[in-house]
């Protein structure tokens, strides 16, 4: 399958959606995304997850890395939602303080998810979530310990039928097949090439239907 560069940017959006998971190609693609398209893919995705059930997204948690770059993206769909942003870094949340100083819709947190007092204290001095989304966090772990930390956040950070995005980078998609919850089937996830980097971005998303995992 090819996607060619001169497709309309609405166009070139379904035809990268439209692929019901499959792993593209790199070698048989033209059109690979460009890091300044990969956060307008995941609102469009998050866009019609939530549109499906007429989901009321009104606290939206967002953890982890380029908080400036998918903020905007994800606050033009939810406009009247509160936010949370988070990161383990203290200086990425001051930066994204910096950038943001004018708004007044986010509260901002330092959060270690792959630390177990850090997620516990988290969600005992804040209430449960609509949506939860982890930016480039679970790409370099190992696979036991991202499975406790994504299990963590979908038994305790989302309300009932809320939404857990997850994005990573995939060097090699042969030998990580990335399950995150070994019993939970994901609700999306499409795997889509990266713009001079040998990985791939995949969108992975869970909706909380169960009370366990």
């Amino acid at each position: 399958m090819f996607i060619f560069l001169n497709l309309k940017k609405e166009n070139k959006f379904q035809c990268l959606v439209e692929e019901n998971g499959k792993i593209l190609d790199l070698n048989n693609i033209e059109f690979i995304l460009s890091e300044y398209e990969e956060y307008e893919i995941v609102s469009y995705l998050i866009r019609k997850l939530t549109e499906g059930e007429n989901k009321k997204i009104k606290r939206i948690l967002i953890i982890g890395e380029d908080l400036i770059r998918i903020y905007p993206e994800i606050n033009m769909i939810f406009p009247n939602s509160k936010f949370f942003i988070t990161s383990k870094s203290r200086d990425i949340v001051n930066s994204f303080i910096k950038h943001y100083n004018k708004q007044k819709n986010y509260f901002a947190y330092t959060l270690d998810v792959l630390n177990g007092a850090s997620l516990h204290d988290f969600i005992y001095n804040n209430s449960k979530f609509d949506l939860v989304i982890a930016n480039k966090i679970f790409s370099k772990v190992k696979k036991k310990k991202r499975y406790f930390s994504v299990k963590f956040l979908y038994k305790y950070y989302l309300n009932q039928n809320g939404i857990l995005c997850l994005i990573n980078y995939i060097r090699n998609s042969k030998i990580d097949k990335f399950i995150l919850l070994k019993t939970i089937k994901p609700a999306l996830e499409k795997r889509i090439p990266l713009k001079n980097k040998n990985c791939l971005v995949q969108f992975i998303s869970y909706i909380k239907k169960t009370k366990y995992v």
